[in-house]
């Protein structure tokens, strides 16, 4: 079934990566209803100044690891373990060193890590890991 939020081309060039990343959660829980996936709200904010800071650094003390993909998808496929999703804006969307460094981390302990700019490059990933013919 067809998303409702893509049938107007023009609107999609401006989506943020937030309206993006929650079209591809929908598509996944549509196409792959027992997919066991999950966002990491690592870009979520913080707010500003002290306050904020104090937030960073009470979640850095928890566990929070800067670079972590925005999807996890937690399904063995073929030689990977599990597909980690780095969702960036269709356009002007920029990895980080973080993000590069997390995804190089996760490909080596035998994950397929993947950055995909906008829905259709992400559907097209998540299609392809979760047949089994990502390499």
């Amino acid at each position: 079934m067809p998303l409702t939020i893509w049938n107007q081309s023009a609107k999609r060039n401006n989506m943020s990566e937030h309206t993006e990343q929650a079209a591809v959660v929908e598509y996944i829980q549509r196409k792959y209803p027992n997919a066991l996936f999950w966002s990491t709200p690592n870009g979520a904010m913080m707010g500003g100044g002290r306050l904020g800071a104090l937030r960073m650094n009470s979640l850095k003390r928890e566990g929070l690891l800067p670079g972590v993909s925005d999807l996890t998808i937690f399904e063995p496929r073929g030689k990977y373990s599990a597909m980690f999703l780095e969702m960036k804006r269709t356009k002007g969307g920029v990895a980080s060193d973080n993000q590069m460094w997390f995804l190089r981390e996760v490909e080596k302990r035998g994950a397929f890590g993947v950055i995909a700019y906008g829905y259709d490059e992400a559907v097209n990933a998540v299609d392809m890991y979760l047949s089994g013919k990502a390499k």
